[in-house]
C-alpha cells in the first residue's frame, strides 16, 4: 500500500506546478489578441498613379470607438524600408506633406494610428505615387543698354552712365512646369520693383527709383513656381557719373627743360585714377599739329618734338 500512496503523492505535487504556468500562458494569449475597435484609413492622400508636385495635404477617416493617442506618417520609396514624414499627436489629424523635400521618383506613404484603449496599433497605406517637381531653370537674365562689362561677374560688371532719374531695363526668362512669380532685389535704391507676378508674368521690369546714385550693386533675380521651388541668377552692376582723374606725369628726365627731341611721357596710367568707377579704359592725347586724338593704354608715350 506504500507505494501506492507515493505515487498519488507525487502526481498531486507535479499537477501543482503545471498548473500555474498554463495559466500564464492563456493568459498571454488573450492580451496578443487584442485589437483597436477603431477603423482608420486615408482621406485625402495621393492615389495610385497620382504625380504630385509642392505640398498636398494628408487627412485620415477615423471611426469606432476608442482613443486615439497619435498617428505617425512615413514614407517609403520601395515598400519595405521607411522613414520618418511626420508624427501627429493631437486633433486635428491632418497635415501638409511637402514634397520637395524629397527626390523625384515613385513612393508610398504609411501611416500608423495607436490607440490607447486597446494599446494597439492601426496602419493604412496610400497607392505608389510619384513626385515630380522641376526647380525653375533661369534660361534669361539680362539689363539693357550696358556702355562698359558683362555683369557676369564683379570682376565685369555692367556698368552704366546714366542719370540720377534714369532707367535700367530687366529681362528674365524660365523653364518649369508652374512658375509662379518673380522678384528683383538689391538694385539701385531707393526701394526695389514691384514682384512680377503671379496673377500677370510681365517677364521683366522698368526700374528708375528717382534717385540712383553712383555706386556698386549685386542685382539678383529670384524665380518662383507653385511647388514651392526657386532658383536665383545675379548680375553685377556699377553707375558711374564721375570721369577719371590724371595725377602727375614725369616728362623726360623730370627737368623742365629737356635737350633731345624724343621725349617720353610716363605716368599715364600709374598716376591716374577712377575711384570706384568703372576704371580707366585709354587715355587720349593730342599734339597741337595733330587733327584727331590718339588713345593708348599704355602707361607711357614717346614723342618727337622739334625745339619751343
Amino acid at each position: 500500500m506504500t507505494p501506492v500512496f507515493l505515487a498519488g503523492l507525487f502526481l498531486v505535487s507535479l499537477m501543482s506546478h503545471i498548473i500555474p504556468h498554463t495559466h500564464e500562458v492563456l493568459q498571454d494569449v488573450e492580451d496578443i489578441s487584442r485589437s483597436s475597435s477603431l477603423t482608420f484609413d486615408f482621406n485625402s492622400a495621393p492615389s495610385t498613379g497620382d504625380q504630385v508636385t509642392g505640398s498636398t495635404t494628408l487627412s485620415f477617416t477615423i471611426g469606432g470607438t476608442g482613443t486615439v493617442d497619435s498617428i505617425n506618417i512615413e514614407i517609403s520609396s520601395d515598400n519595405a524600408s521607411f522613414s520618418d514624414v511626420k508624427n501627429l499627436t493631437s486633433s486635428p489629424w491632418l497635415t501638409f506633406f511637402d514634397s520637395t523635400l524629397f527626390s523625384n521618383g515613385s513612393y508610398l506613404l504609411k501611416a500608423t494610428l495607436w490607440d490607447s484603449d486597446a494599446e494597439a496599433s492601426l496602419e493604412a497605406f496610400t497607392g505608389t505615387f510619384s513626385i515630380v517637381n522641376q526647380v525653375p531653370s533661369i534660361t534669361e537674365f539680362s539689363v539693357d543698354n550696358i556702355d562698359y562689362g558683362t555683369g557676369l561677374a564683379s570682376t565685369s560688371r555692367a556698368w552704366f552712365n546714366i542719370p540720377e532719374n534714369g532707367t535700367l531695363s530687366f529681362t528674365w526668362d524660365a523653364d518649369d512646369d508652374d512658375l509662379k512669380q518673380a522678384t528683383l532685389t538689391s538694385v539701385p535704391g531707393p526701394g526695389s520693383p514691384s514682384t512680377d507676378g503671379p496673377s500677370t508674368l510681365n517677364y521683366g521690369w522698368e526700374w528708375s527709383s528717382g534717385a540712383m546714385s553712383e555706386g556698386l550693386w549685386s542685382r539678383r533675380l529670384t524665380v518662383y513656381d507653385h511647388s514651392g521651388l526657386s532658383s536665383t541668377a545675379t548680375i553685377f552692376i556699377g553707375i558711374d557719373r564721375t570721369a577719371p582723374s590724371i595725377g602727375t606725369l614725369t616728362v623726360g628726365n623730370g627737368a623742365l627743360w629737356q635737350n633731345t627731341e624724343s621725349i617720353t611721357i610716363s605716368g599715364l596710367q600709374s598716376s591716374s585714377t577712377d575711384g570706384t568707377g568703372s576704371g580707366i579704359a585709354y587715355i587720349e592725347y593730342k599734339l597741337p599739329s595733330d587733327s584727331t586724338w590718339t588713345q593708348t593704354t599704355s602707361d607711357s608715350i614717346t614723342l618727337s618734338l622739334s625745339e619751343g
